[in-house]
């Protein structure tokens, strides 16, 4: 089964695809992120095999925020 966080700082959208992932036996949802920093902070804990991430957030991009996770886990 693989581990996912979920990053949107649309609410009704994260619910959404919250409910929706919940139908797939193969991915279980960690946790999710209203804040792109907060999913940052707890990334080392929650341990995601995937992060679904909406591209376009207030705070930072979610292809930034990509990056950032990518060498959070290279380290």
């Amino acid at each position: 089964m693989y581990r996912a966080i979920l990053v949107d700082n649309e609410k009704p959208a994260l619910d959404l695809l919250g409910i929706l992932l919940k139908k797939n036996d193969q991915i279980c949802v960690v946790g999710s992120f209203i804040n792109a920093f907060d999913s940052l902070s707890e990334i080392l804990i929650l341990k995601p095999d995937i992060a679904f991430l909406d591209i376009e957030m207030p705070e930072i991009s979610g292809l930034e925020l990509a990056e950032r996770i990518t060498k959070i886990d290279n380290n």
